[in-house]
């Protein structure tokens, strides 16, 4: 491909702004929403043996709807119903789609969020307008991957470095340093290469550790936040982990499909929200769902979207959404890696 080519195009992309419209409000809008629309589009043929399957999972659906008296375990499970059914469909989607009309909508939405900023424990960090800076962080990776795919590198690692800066995020600063390394070491450079990075990173840190530069009591604002993980900020999170844990595992059945929605509330009521997507889907959906939700991810997201998906799982919660990760694929063009 010749890199001088219009910014935002090559040759194997639909140059149709229509299905790239899909992507218009990712980060802030449902990707529910999007997704029924782009399956409405297309052809009605299934086999017999996918309804069957479909109708299936959303009586399973139903039960376990019955069973915890959870719409939320209910809706997800109606989802995967859905999955099954056009899965063949999703999966023969292979138009890489421009982003143009991705790019455009995270400029406004990042204009607005500058011209009306939220300020977070008293400190500036900019997000997506309406949106949380976090997860402006990872969404702005998932754009920079995007771009990496077309060939874009420079612009990509731009947007990686925007998106740590602006958003003061730790989880995209060290995400956006595993793009650098699957990209730049891992694929070509071989082993040999990556431990010519490991060797001096790892003494560095040892200085680091030496010299108490991680070091820190209480909230740790500005740039240092980056770099600083034990802060009382990320204290507080594994603390939340370890909590909703003790409540994801203080039952076997609700363990294997979902606690019911007043439990949940209960807990949520003495504690914070945990920032862990795979605790949370479990609690409220159950560990059986969650294990194939990332099964389903693995199955059909670009390897290095995978990686940084649920690194992102880790430390944040709502990202283990089916309808997201469809949408993720459906970006990607279904494609199986992005660094070759």
């Amino acid at each position: 491909m010749d890199t001088k080519v219009a910014v935002f195009e090559q040759k194997n992309e639909s140059k149709s702004p229509l299905g790239s419209l899909i992507f218009v409000g990712m980060g802030i809008l449902h990707p529910s929403i999007p997704l029924f629309l782009k399956l409405l589009f297309f052809k009605a043929h299934f086999r017999l043996d996918r309804v069957l399957i479909s109708g299936l999972v959303i009586i399973t659906a139903a039960s376990i709807g019955l069973l915890n008296s959870s719409l939320i375990a209910m809706g997800s499970w109606f989802y995967l119903g859905i999955f099954v059914l056009y899965h063949k469909q999703i999966k023969s989607e292979k138009t890489l789609y421009s982003v143009i009309p991705l790019f455009s909508w995270f400029s406004v939405s990042l204009f607005l969020g500058f011209m009306f900023p939220v300020w977070d424990e008293g400190e500036l960090r900019i997000g997506f307008y309406g949106g949380e800076p976090n997860f402006t962080g990872f969404y702005l990776l998932i754009f920079a991957l995007s771009l990496f795919q077309r060939n874009m590198n420079k612009i990509g690692y731009c947007v990686i470095a925007f998106a740590a800066l602006i958003t003061l995020s730790r989880t995209a600063f060290v995400a956006g340093i595993l793009i650098f390394i699957m990209k730049e070491y891992l694929p070509r450079k071989g082993i040999k290469k990556f431990f010519y990075l490991v060797v001096p990173v790892v003494f560095l840190g040892g200085l680091a550790i030496y010299f108490n530069i991680f070091d820190s009591t209480g909230y740790v604002f500005g740039y240092k936040r980056l770099y600083q993980f034990n802060d009382s900020s990320s204290l507080e999170r594994v603390s939340l982990i370890v909590e909703w844990s003790s409540l994801l595992f203080s039952d076997g059945l609700y363990f294997l499909i979902g606690y019911p929605p007043e439990i949940i509330n209960d807990f949520y009521s003495h504690h914070l929200v945990v920032h862990n997507s795979f605790i949370l889907r479990a609690v409220t959906t159950g560990i059986i769902y969650t294990a194939i939700i990332v099964f389903i991810a693995f199955r059909i997201l670009p390897r290095e979207v995978f990686v940084i998906l649920m690194v992102y799982c880790l430390l944040l919660h709502t990202l283990l959404s089916l309808p997201l990760i469809v949408i993720l694929a459906l970006l990607f063009g279904n494609r199986k890696r992005i660094f070759k």
